[in-house]
């Protein structure tokens, strides 16, 4: 499993789907998901502030994209959650994370 950084609000796409394409493809078997807000320059053209519509979107996104790719998700909160997630059922998994969020 790896450790995956958003870093304050520059995630795109685009950016997923290489990382997780290229996690998938050197075998790794999943990753933990983190959402830093440290004091990281802009280099997409729009930030996706944390826990706005267009982060959820990206997230929804990773998540899918993982289950394609049947990788496994762990999402950090704050420090103070943790939840692995095997993706099984998609929509109960995002009603359950996202009452952690």
């Amino acid at each position: 499993m790896a450790l995956w950084h958003w870093m304050n609000g520059n995630v795109t796409k685009d950016g997923i789907k290489k990382d997780l394409q290229w996690m998938h493809d050197i075998g790794l078997s999943g990753f933990f998901l983190f959402d830093a807000a440290y004091s990281t320059p802009q280099v997409v053209d729009t930030l996706l502030p944390y826990m706005s519509e267009g982060l959820k979107d990206a997230f929804r996104y990773a998540v899918a994209l993982a289950d394609s790719l049947d990788l496994e998700v762990g999402i950090g909160h704050n420090s103070k959650v943790v939840v692995i997630v095997k993706i099984l059922n998609l929509r109960y998994q995002f009603e359950f994370v996202w009452r952690f969020l």
